[in-house]
């Protein structure tokens, strides 16, 4: 899935730069959306506002301001699980993404998996919470595993690699 190019005698691997396995993934209007902010900063309930003026408005107000600890209660568990499950798709929908159009996935995936065991529970928990909270940690977080990955590569192909 690699690239081989020659230059100054010396073969050498190259692997499309991140922008451009990137490049699908926002275009994608549900990606783009969570890049954006979506499923990270939704409330559950809209804020009512002042007080209409018209009597009959007002009352309607008054009863979904009395209603609303009753509401929050009851569904709000619901309301967090289904934007869970939201972010849950659209971090499968990246990870599905890196996976067909990025020959380094599966180096950049095994050097996560080596590291994670190595970090104290404290720390992968923060990892966990960071990535889980702002749309672009992860593509951050992603670009720095794979320029390890890219590293890894190169050493392994390099002409005067032995194998050790």
């Amino acid at each position: 899935m690699h690239h081989r190019t020659t230059g100054n005698n010396a073969t050498h691997t190259a692997f499309p730069p991140l922008k451009a396995v990137l490049s699908d993934l926002f275009q994608d209007q549900g990606l783009t959306a969570h890049f954006n902010g979506a499923n990270h900063r939704q409330s559950f309930v809209a804020p009512l506002g002042p007080a209409p003026a018209d009597h009959a408005r007002r009352r309607v107000w008054e009863i979904l301001r009395a209603l609303e600890p009753e509401m929050l209660r009851r569904f709000l568990p619901a309301f967090h699980l289904e934007q869970k499950h939201k972010r849950d798709q659209v971090r499968r929908r990246k990870l599905d993404h890196l996976r067909r159009t990025d020959p380094l996935f599966e180096r950049s995936m095994h050097i996560l998996e080596w590291i994670l065991p190595k970090l104290s529970k404290a720390a992968v928990r923060a990892l966990e919470q960071g990535l889980a909270a702002h749309p672009h940690a992860f593509v951050r977080f992603y670009a720095s595993l794979r320029k390890l990955a890219e590293d890894v590569e190169l050493t392994l192909h390099a002409p005067n690699h032995s194998g050790k």
